[in-house]
């Protein structure tokens, strides 16, 4: 007979292997999104504003057809602005 685990407010029997699958599956997924360090970033350059930027969002703008301030070059959006970095 399987082991199976009763989760509180629930009705439903589920296997422990099955939730050691997922545990596995979101382990794999931890290891993938932080092993190994990002050495080097390539951007796409845009040729238009994000529709809904937020702070953090760092980006290549052209410079011509989208010059948020300084020209082509690397822009991240903090404080309600796009700052250049460099």
């Amino acid at each position: 007979m399987p082991v199976v685990a009763r989760f509180p407010g629930s009705y439903t029997r589920r296997r422990v292997s099955d939730i050691q699958d997922v545990d596995r599956e979101l382990e794999k997924l931890e290891r993938t999104l932080t092993d190994p360090p990002v050495r080097s970033l390539s951007f796409v350059k845009l040729y238009a504003a994000p529709a809904k930027p937020y702070d953090g969002l760092t980006v290549f703008a052209d410079g011509a057809t989208w010059n948020p301030g300084a020209g082509a070059g690397i822009y991240t959006y903090y404080g309600a602005a796009w700052n250049r970095l460099g």
